[in-house]
């Protein structure tokens, strides 16, 4: 509950879609929202599937992700729902997690212990600059798309490793200031790039 003051010499807004690093810089967040809607749920899983392995599996009904956590058994549970629209409210039960997972898969599963639960509709925004000055953004607050194929954490992680070296270089005087330019124009392409792809998938989906 207070406020505290610091001076750094570099500043990396990594604090997700909702970016107040972006929005004080006045950086434009380019893209669209669209009608895709997905619910999400934290669920303990009995299968024959592999633990601690993630799924993304495409059936008519809609893409479902099974996504492993930390501890054993434990999932978290992403389904495209073609028939809910953002303004409808969907009730998110074992049952119908249960039934869509049955329904989608035909693998044998057991839900129990549903804990958080989502829903969201897909969008598709890239920030217009992913460094100002001494700041820069990754993750999140530079591009955010659809959880399809899984490309969201990767992304940001990736984001890190490009501009974590190369802050380190320069930091110690051991890199030009064109290397940190780098960072944007690397980053910025790919961030585009999975956007459009995403963004372009849900089109062919639709």
């Amino acid at each position: 509950g207070q406020m505290e003051e610091c001076e750094a010499a570099w500043m990396v807004g990594a604090d997700g879609a909702r970016s107040q690093v972006r929005s004080a810089l006045g950086i434009d967040f380019e893209g669209s929202a669209s009608d895709e809607v997905f619910i999400l749920a934290d669920v303990t899983m009995e299968s024959q599937l592999a633990d601690a392995e993630g799924y993304n599996l495409m059936a008519k009904d809609g893409i479902t992700l099974i996504v492993p956590m930390p501890t054993p058994k434990r999932v978290r549970l992403i389904f495209h729902m073609p028939n809910l629209s953002p303004n409808d409210k969907a009730d998110i039960t074992l049952p119908l997690l249960q039934s869509l997972l049955d329904q989608r898969t035909g693998f044998t599963t057991q839900l129990s212990e549903l804990g958080w639960t989502s829903q969201f509709f897909a969008r598709h925004f890239v920030a217009k600059h992913h460094r100002q000055g001494r700041v820069f953004l990754a993750g999140d607050a530079a591009h955010v798309h659809s959880p399809v194929g899984g490309q969201g954490l990767n992304t940001g992680i990736q984001d890190a490793y490009n501009l974590m070296w190369k802050l380190a270089l320069h930091h110690k005087g051991q890199a030009a200031d064109a290397l940190l330019d780098s960072y944007e124009s690397e980053r910025h392409t790919i961030a585009a790039a999975v956007s459009y792809t995403h963004l372009r998938a849900h089109e062919t989906d639709s």
